[in-house]
């Protein structure tokens, strides 16, 4: 039988911890990967204290690259 392995494993990752990404839906939101769990990562929003971390699916968020232009 074959190894499936890991994401964590092999390190392919679509973001790296203390990236800047957005969320598809709010693109002026600027958000920073605190960690991953799986699929999903906690993003921290920038210049918000009072909101400790968001919870994301890892196809959910774009880099800034990738923001359309209107």
């Amino acid at each position: 039988m074959r190894r499936v392995r890991k994401l964590e494993d092999e390190g392919l990752r679509k973001f790296s911890i203390g990236e800047e990404v957005f969320s598809k839906d709010n693109t002026h939101q600027k958000m920073t990967v605190v960690s991953y769990s799986g699929k999903c990562c906690s993003c921290a929003i920038e210049k918000d204290n009072t909101q400790k971390e968001i919870l994301f699916f890892e196809d959910d968020l774009i880099s800034e690259w990738q923001i359309p232009f209107y």
